[in-house]
């Protein structure tokens, strides 16, 4: 829902700012982040990372492009 600059203004003004952020400070000690997503990473970017190496140089001993890395 879009909401216009008078009904942004109302909702606003009845936010109790400091609570909010009372009750975030106090999530985040109980360990209660924001969502969490982990990513999977490809096999070839493991790979790379295991033996230390930058992109250009891993496609370079590949005989490929970065590109193609990153594809």
């Amino acid at each position: 829902m879009v909401m216009n600059e008078i009904d942004l203004i109302e909702r606003d003004l009845k936010r109790d700012i400091w609570q909010e952020t009372l009750d975030a400070v106090r999530d985040i000690k109980a360990g209660q982040v924001g969502r969490v997503k982990t990513v999977e990473l490809p096999p070839v970017v493991e790979a790379r990372q295991n033996v230390g190496l930058s992109q250009s140089r891993f496609a370079e001993l590949l005989g490929v492009s970065i590109r193609t890395l990153q594809d």
